[in-house]
Order: C-alpha cells, then sequence, then structure tokens
C-alpha cells in the first residue's frame, strides 16, 4: 500500500505547462497562500466554505455545464493537483483536490460507465487530499477527506491508515488504534501499516511517560 498521491514520480516543473492553466500564484492565492484571483470553480469553493455565498451564478455555471466537460475539468484538477504535490507544494494541491471534489457534486451523469469515472476520481481526490492535509496540519480536513471515501467504501485500507495517522498527530491514539486494526485485519503483511502502528506504540509510550513525569513533579 503506498503512501503517496497517485502521480508520477519525479516529475519536472517544466510539465506545469501541459496542464494549461492559469499561474500557480492566481491559484494559490484561493487558499491564501499567494496573491492573485482564482478560477470560478475555486471561488465557489471558498464562497461555500465560508458560508456566505449568496451568488449562485458559479454554481449554476458549473451545473449547466456539459457531463463531457464536468469530467474533463475533474480530471484537470486531479492532474494539477498530483503535479502540484510530486513537487511538495501540498497546500496547493488540497486546493486542487477541493476544486475538483466542487465539480464532482454538481455532475449527474446518466449512465453507469461515467458514474464508475469520476466516482474514482473522487475516491483519489480525497485520498490524495487526505495526506496533502496531514503534512500541512489541517487535520479536521484530513479527516472529512478520509470520511468521504469510508462513507462509500468502509474497507478502503488507504482511508483507514491516513486516519489512523491523522488520530495519532492529534494524540487521539484510541482512535488510531482502532483505524489500524481494522486495516491490518483486511492487508496483515503490509509493510506501512506495521511500521505507522510501530510509531503509534512508540508516541503513546512516550506520551505515557511525559504524563507520568508531570504528575510526579506536582505531587
Amino acid at each position: 500500500m503506498a503512501d503517496a498521491a497517485s502521480s508520477s514520480a519525479g516529475r519536472d516543473a517544466n510539465d506545469y505547462g501541459r496542464f494549461d492553466f492559469e499561474d500557480p500564484e492566481a491559484v494559490a492565492a484561493a487558499w491564501g497562500a499567494s496573491t492573485g484571483k482564482p478560477d470560478d470553480e475555486q471561488m465557489k469553493a471558498m464562497q461555500a466554505m465560508s458560508g456566505c455565498n449568496h451568488d449562485k451564478s458559479s454554481e449554476i455555471a458549473i451545473y449547466e455545464l456539459p457531463i463531457d466537460e464536468k469530467v474533463r475539468r475533474i480530471r484537470k484538477y486531479h492532474e494539477r493537483g498530483n503535479a502540484y504535490f510530486d513537487e511538495g507544494q501540498y497546500a496547493r494541491a488540497a486546493a486542487q483536490y477541493r476544486s475538483a471534489n466542487v465539480i464532482y457534486d454538481y455532475t449527474f451523469p446518466e449512465d453507469e460507465a461515467t458514474w464508475a469515472v469520476i466516482d474514482g476520481l473522487r475516491k483519489v481526490c480525497n485520498l490524495n487530499a487526505a495526506a496533502c492535509n496531514t503534512k500541512i496540519g489541517s487535520y479536521d480536513d484530513a479527516l472529512q477527506n478520509c470520511y468521504e471515501v469510508l462513507r462509500a467504501e468502509p474497507t478502503n485500507v488507504k482511508a483507514l491508515f491516513r486516519r489512523a495517522r491523522v488520530h495519532r498527530h492529534r494524540d487521539a491514539f484510541d482512535e488510531a488504534r482502532r483505524d489500524l486494526r481494522a486495516a491490518l485485519k483486511l492487508l496483515p503483511h503490509d509493510y506501512q501499516l506495521r511500521e505507522e502502528y510501530a510509531v503509534l506504540k512508540a508516541q503513546v509510550a512516550a506520551y505515557t511517560a511525559k504524563q507520568k513525569a508531570m504528575a510526579a513533579r506536582m505531587l
């Protein structure tokens, strides 16, 4: 089970040009990382997050796009996210995956084949976003990404693994242990799962020792 976004390793920075998108600084601005102007879909996501979106024109514009165009845009944001992930620009990557999911929410294909395609892309985007949000400390967002995957696929090992890692970072050790045990039942010999379990045990031990030392000083 690879703990990396589904992307090409070692992508050259010049590969950005083949995606035909706006200045990366403008993309980053949508999420407070720089200055510039986000595109319509990212602006829509920002407004939805802030709870103050009174102008529904962006949502309507997305909804009225042809299905093929929506799928193309979902793929575009997925590829952008992968490119940023490969460069270690995790906040920007997470923004791209989020934009892909915004379009998904307004996409209602009539055939099962298209549903399968966009459902697969949504799952990958959420898993990749979970990895990105964990790396930048956006743990609530990472948990939500994992939840979206596990709601549709409760036995997704990668989502269980990534949620366990978020729980560990938040010192929610019981929850982390529960997710790792569930994942290990499905893949008992997976190296990353076993390594994460060892890290969790070490962190629990260190936390317990610290608590005992603090209690001793107080007495």
